[in-house]
């Protein structure tokens, strides 16, 4: 028998609710000073038609996590591994989507708002 809180139990949408509301059980210890949005890029938009179904869960998951709580908070949570990028990339950011897809973005701030660019969205090569 499945618990009341089992992520299996919900629909794929409520999944994402029940996500969110988890993240900001553990994440809720600092407001967010700034407000923040999340701008997909063309080349992204276009790409979103051949990605996985997960995938795509994973990419909204994130994107409101971002808009709700604010770019500090999914840094702190582990599983994204947001790290800075090297080399040509120095200025972007990668997160995980999933165990083997990463989201690319630039952050820029402008006034009050954090603009979040997501420039790409890859299938990660080990």
């Amino acid at each position: 028998m499945k618990t009341e809180l089992d992520p299996a139990t919900y629909l794929p949408c409520q999944r994402e609710s029940l996500y969110l509301l988890l993240y900001s059980i553990i994440l809720y210890s600092e407001e967010i000073e700034k407000r923040c949005e999340v701008v997909l890029s063309a080349f992204v938009q276009k790409r979103c038609r051949k990605l996985p179904d997960f995938v795509l869960r994973a990419l909204r998951t994130w994107t409101l996590l971002i808009e709700e709580h604010g770019i500090r908070a999914m840094r702190r949570i582990p599983g994204y591994h947001d790290e800075p990028l090297k080399g040509v990339r120095t200025g972007q950011r990668s997160s995980r989507l999933g165990r083997a897809y990463r989201v690319i973005y630039e952050q820029e701030e402008s006034g009050e708002n954090v603009v979040i660019l997501v420039v790409e969205v890859n299938k990660h090569e080990y």
